[in-house]
């Protein structure tokens, strides 16, 4: 006797199928590196100096298309105060290499010699996380340290 599934008997096995399919697609996927110019002051704010240009990442990863990767900025300055600069959500690239470059609001720190900043990006993908630091700003200085 051959049974049929009804719509919804349909739909969970349809849903567990993605689910299984979405695992086994993450299990495969590597980050392997994340590389970024250094910052320099065309990415800072107008406000500082800048001209608000985007920073590049260069994601290298495993050849897997269609993960999905999370990419943060955010600006740490002072002992616990963070400034979000936009998360970006974007899907692998089957070449083994993505690269994001738009998104995220430029690095302005205005407060005259107060905080300093420590701008970074955290990519995540798969429940890990890798972090680089972007660059620094002397906020009193008004320029870009190492």
């Amino acid at each position: 006797m051959i049974r049929t599934l009804s719509g919804f008997g349909t739909a969970v096995l349809c849903a567990a199928l993605l689910s299984a399919s979405a695992e086994a697609q993450n299990s495969k996927f590597d980050l392997t590196g994340v590389s970024i110019a250094p910052m320099k002051t065309a990415n800072l704010c107008s406000k500082i100096g800048g001209k608000g240009a985007q920073p590049e990442l260069v994601l290298k990863h495993s050849a897997v298309a269609g993960t999905k990767i999370k990419v943060r900025m955010y600006d740490v300055h002072g002992k616990r105060d963070v400034t979000e600069h936009n998360t970006v959500r974007v899907k692998s690239s089957g070449s083994g290499q993505t690269v994001v470059n738009s998104g995220f609001r430029p690095p302005c720190n205005t407060t005259g010699g107060r905080k300093n900043s420590s701008y970074r990006f955290d990519v995540s993908v798969g429940g890990k996380t890798t972090t680089v630091i972007w660059g620094n700003y002397d906020s009193g200085k008004k320029k870009i340290v190492p």
